[in-house]
């Protein structure tokens, strides 16, 4: 299962969780407000990362993205895995 990328427009509360592609979650359960729940696009999550990293190397922020991804996917494989030996 893919994971996502949430922030709240009312509160800045940022979360990450995995769930089907046709799920979207728009209720901030922080802060109760409806609707306020902007969800990231890997694209555009990268480049939201980019600009907070503005200060930094431009390499040490493709490495450390990269790195995030593999730990994402190891992660995914895993809980694949462990679903397919419980069916």
């Amino acid at each position: 299962m893919p994971s996502y990328d949430y922030s709240c427009d009312s509160c800045g509360f940022k979360f990450r969780i995995s769930h089907s592609i046709t799920n979207k979650l728009t209720d901030c359960t922080e802060c109760s407000v409806t609707g306020s729940l902007v969800r990231y696009t890997q694209s555009s999550n990268f480049t939201t990362f980019f600009d907070k990293s503005k200060n930094r190397n431009v390499g040490e922020v493709v490495k450390e993205s990269i790195e995030q991804f593999k730990s994402d996917l190891e992660e995914q494989k895993k809980e694949t895995i462990n679903r397919n030996f419980d069916d």
